[in-house]
Order: structure tokens, then C-alpha cells, then sequence
């Protein structure tokens, strides 16, 4: 018993200090600028290369190409932000060069892209290279994350029912066993994802450093707290199993909202005390059906009473379900239509249907068998033990459908990408400009261009205009003037009708005899 005393005081402190170090998480990473711009031609190779995204970021991998074919590995200054500065020898000359680039952004899942800028004149496109994220890696990673949330669902909830009916059960130790045994395979898988590498890059340290670095270090730690309370729980018995299976049934709860789309979604207070609540319910169900089927298997008082606490429990975790997947699916979603129209929405909808199906079941069963198999009837006992085959049958595949949340942005991530401004930096050797144009899809938005001197100094020029054209979409040009407001100049309500690539110059009066035009090219969403 003071081992498993000693045990619960560990575990304790582990999820404090896991609580105290973990940042806050916030939505999907979304890049929101960059310099050099995409598409940019620039007069001479730049310092450092500038990307700006929503929320801080970490670098996980960097190349840039070369207009010869070679290529230059960038490195990061400073901590993780929200501003990530890459610095990389530029030794070639006149050409175009592509970045290409690879962040954690804080729910844990890697972000990629590609920027592509000019130096001199335009060339062949240095190649950036396919997506090298590697489907075997990430089939294992899914596969791994399976046996861990069964572990963690499935192992803790058996061992505090278990734990309740002061029973010794062999699955109560199993499951939590294989959650630990796929943990440290799942951690270096996520490495290995978020480096877009392959299982081999397993045999080197670098995806161990890259997961540690993100929020599913914290999951981790946790759900291994979880799972070591919960095969103490099942080894020890007595009282002190009861405490340290109650206390996994939390800390599955907490793992959950450690990391991924959902727990980084605001507001977190929200989101995260949802996911508690559904983990924590979670366990509760799904733990009961496998001690339940094994009692039912040779009826006795065991497994009535096992039936009777389950019956008289049954409805508050369906609650807990209830009310943390609602709330969790009101944040993630912008609308039904999500539902149908995106991947996030699609394998909500399968993972409802399940669930749906999972209640349907239990209510049968409470309904029309729970009763008379209390009252010792064989072919309601056979029913309920057939129909509970079922629901763990179904609840592995619930856990199965949600490890493909990892690999799909929420609708809300979507919408924060389509709502970012898109910004960039253009210049000619008399004058430069940093401009906004907010939002970053096709409609009404609003023009922004902050002026300055081709050495950084202030520029107060007689009139500024633009005129920008969508020559995919036969559009253009449409001009505009710019307002002077608070330093900046500003079009609000300008028309861009259409998505792609724009082509824009920006023409500058800066006196009455010199005029300067500075021309760059953005891309508008739908």
C-alpha cells in the first residue's frame, strides 16, 4: 500500500509541473506573412528570411534551393514566436530561390509551405520538393496512438470498475501494459511526422527532440501517469486501487486536453474543461464493457453487481459524452454545412453515427435486458452479453475514427487561414512599402501600405495609388487612391472580385518631378 501511496504523490506532482510548463496552446498555426514575399523580386539577396504566423511557432525543418541546384539549410534565431527569423548563407547570384519550411504550431501538429522570391530576374524554379511526409510513418502513428487510447479508455475505465467492485481483473492490467508499451512508439512517431521524415529517421535522436518540443510531450506524460495508476490499480487492490484508479480516470481525462485541434481551440477554458469532462466519461463507458462481458460470461453475484453499479452510472458518463462533444463540436465547426464540406467535418460525422449507434445499443440494453438478466433470465443474459460485444467492437472503432482528427484541420483552422490578411514587403532602391491587405480572399478589403525611403527613413510623398490585376480572371486594372491615415495610406472597401494570383504596382508621387512604381504579385483565396 505505500507503494501505491508513493505512486499517487508522484504522479500528482508529474501533473502539476506538466500543468506549470505547458504554454497555453493556441488555434492552428496559419502563416500570415512572409519577407521576402512570395513571388517577390528583390534587388539583392536578403539577410534573413521573415515568416509570421497567428500564434508562436517552433521550427521543426528548413531547406532553401538555389537557383543552380544547390541548396542552404536555414537556421532559426530566438525562441519560439510568433515571428520566426531564418537566417541562411546566400551565395548565388542573380535567380530564384525557394524556401521551403516546416512548424509546430502550439496543438501539436505540424505546418508546411513554401516561399518563392526572385533575386535580380527570374529563373527555373529551384525544386521544393514533394511532401515528405511519409504515409508508413503515418499509419503507424495512427496505429500506435489506437493501442494508447485504448489504453487509456478502454484499461483505465476497466481498472476503476475493478477497483469499485474490489475485483482483481486481468484486463484491468493488460490494457493500460499495451498503452504503455505503444507510448514511446507513438511519441518518436510523432517526431518522425512532424519532421516529415520516415521510420527510419526513428534511429536518431531527432524526432524524440522534435515531439518533445511540442504539446504532445505533454500527452504523453500524462497519459503515462494514467496508465501506470491504473496497472498499479490493478495489481495492489483494496482501497488504495480505488484512489489510484479514480485518480487515472482523471489524468486520461487531462491527456486528452493536452494536446491537438481541440484542446488548442478557444476559449481554452471551455474547450479543455470539455475535454476533462469527455475523456474522463469516456474511460467511465468504455471501461465497463470488457469486465462487464467477461462477468456476464459465468453469471454469479459478480456480475449483477457489476450490471447494477454500470446501469446506475450509465447515464451520467452518457451525459459527460454528451455535453463535452457538444461543446467541443460547436467550437470546432462554423456551421452544419462543415459537416460535409470539409475532411475535419466529415469524420465528425462518422464518429457520430458510431456514437450514435453505441447509445442506440445501450439503451436497448437498459430498456430490455438489463432487468431481467438482474433477475437471473439466461436468454437476457446471452442478449446483453451479445449486444456489449458489440459496443466494444463499436467504441474501438470510435477510437480508430477519431486518431484521423490528427491528420485534419478543423473548419475553424480553415477559416482563420481564409480570414488572415495577406501581407508583404516590396521595394526599389528609392522607396520601400510593407503592405496589408485584409482579408486574404477574394471580396471588399481593406489596403494598407506603410511607406519609408530606400534606407529605412521617413517618406511623405504627394499622392499614392495602386493598380492591381487579375490577368486569369480577365480583371483589371482596377485603380485606387489611397487615403493618408495615422502615417499609413489606406484604400477601405476596395474591390478584388476574384481569387488567384493579382498582379500589383504601387505608384508613389514623391514630388512634383519624381515618381517611383513598385511592382509585387499576391494570391487572394476564394
Amino acid at each position: 500500500m505505500s507503494l501505491a501511496l508513493q505512486l499517487h504523490r508522484l504522479a500528482a506532482a508529474v501533473l502539476l509541473l506538466v500543468a506549470l510548463a505547458t504554454a497555453p496552446a493556441a488555434a492552428h498555426a496559419v502563416l500570415l506573412s512572409t519577407v521576402p514575399a512570395d513571388g517577390g523580386m528583390l534587388a539583392a539577396a536578403p539577410d534573413e528570411l521573415v515568416l509570421t504566423f497567428n500564434e508562436p511557432v517552433e521550427l521543426l525543418s528548413a531547406h532553401l534551393n538555389g537557383p543552380d541546384g544547390g541548396s542552404a539549410v536555414p537556421l532559426a534565431s530566438g525562441a519560439a514566436s510568433t515571428r520566426l527569423v531564418l537566417k541562411a548563407a546566400d551565395l548565388w547570384g542573380e535567380g530564384t530561390r525557394v524556401l521551403s519550411w516546416r512548424v509546430a504550431s502550439g496543438d501539436g501538429h505540424p505546418v508546411a509551405g513554401t516561399v518563392l522570391y526572385s533575386v535580380g530576374r527570374a529563373s527555373v524554379v529551384a525544386p521544393a520538393g514533394e511532401d515528405p511526409s511519409d504515409p508508413v510513418a503515418r499509419a503507424g502513428l495512427w496505429a500506435a496512438r489506437l493501442v494508447v487510447h485504448a489504453g487509456l479508455f478502454f484499461g483505465v475505465g476497466a481498472t476503476f470498475w475493478a477497483a469499485a467492485a474490489g475485483r482483481r481483473s486481468r484486463t484491468a492490467v493488460v490494457l493500460p501494459l499495451a498503452g504503455l508499451a505503444a507510448l514511446p512508439l507513438a511519441f518518436g512517431l510523432h517526431g518522425v511526422d512532424a519532421l516529415g521524415g520516415g521510420v527510419a529517421l526513428l534511429a536518431s535522436g531527432h524526432p524524440w527532440l522534435a515531439a518533445a518540443g511540442t504539446s504532445f510531450a505533454a500527452f504523453a506524460a500524462i497519459a503515462a501517469v494514467a496508465l501506470t495508476h491504473a496497472v498499479a490499480a490493478g495489481r495492489i487492490g483494496g482501497r488504495a486501487a480505488i484512489v489510484l484508479a479514480v485518480a487515472a480516470v482523471v489524468a486520461s481525462g487531462l491527456a486528452l486536453a493536452a494536446t491537438g485541434h481541440a484542446a488548442a481551440a478557444e476559449p481554452r477554458l471551455v474547450t479543455r474543461t470539455a475535454l476533462v469532462v469527455h475523456g474522463a466519461a469516456l474511460a467511465l463507458w468504455l471501461g465497463a464493457l470488457p469486465p462487464l462481458w467477461t462477468a456476464l460470461r459465468a453469471p454469479g453475484p459478480g456480475g449483477a453487481h457489476l450490471l447494477a453499479r454500470f446501469s446506475a452510472l450509465a447515464p451520467v458518463a452518457v451525459a459527460g459524452l454528451a455535453v463535452g462533444g457538444l461543446a467541443l463540436a460547436a467550437v470546432q465547426l462554423t456551421g452544419p454545412a462543415d459537416l460535409v464540406a470539409t475532411g475535419y467535418g466529415r469524420v465528425l460525422a462518422v464518429k457520430l453515427v458510431l456514437v450514435a449507434v453505441l447509445l442506440a445499443i445501450a439503451v436497448v440494453n437498459r430498456r430490455r435486458h438489463t432487468a431481467p438478466a438482474l433477475a437471473g433470465d439466461p436468454a437476457a443474459l446471452r442478449r446483453l452479453r451479445r449486444n456489449v460485444a458489440a459496443e466494444i467492437a463499436i467504441g474501438l472503432a470510435v477510437l480508430a475514427v477519431v486518431g484521423l482528427f490528427r491528420f485534419t484541420p478543423p473548419p475553424r483552422a480553415l477559416a482563420a487561414a481564409e480570414a488572415a490578411p495577406v501581407a508583404f514587403h516590396v521595394h526599389t532602391l528609392p522607396v520601400m512599402a510593407d503592405v496589408e491587405i485584409a482579408p486574404g480572399r477574394a471580396g471588399p478589403v481593406r489596403f494598407e501600405a506603410t511607406l519609408m525611403t530606400g534606407d529605412f527613413g521617413p517618406l511623405d510623398p504627394r499622392e499614392v495609388r495602386i493598380e492591381a490585376t487579375n490577368a486569369g480572371a480577365g480583371i483589371g486594372p482596377i485603380r485606387a487612391a489611397l487615403v493618408r491615415r495615422d502615417g499609413r495610406f489606406v484604400a477601405d472597401g476596395l474591390l478584388l472580385p476574384a481569387p488567384g494570383r493579382w498582379a500589383l504596382r504601387l505608384v508613389v508621387l514623391i514630388d512634383d518631378f519624381h515618381q517611383e512604381s513598385l511592382d509585387a504579385s499576391f494570391d487572394l483565396a476564394p
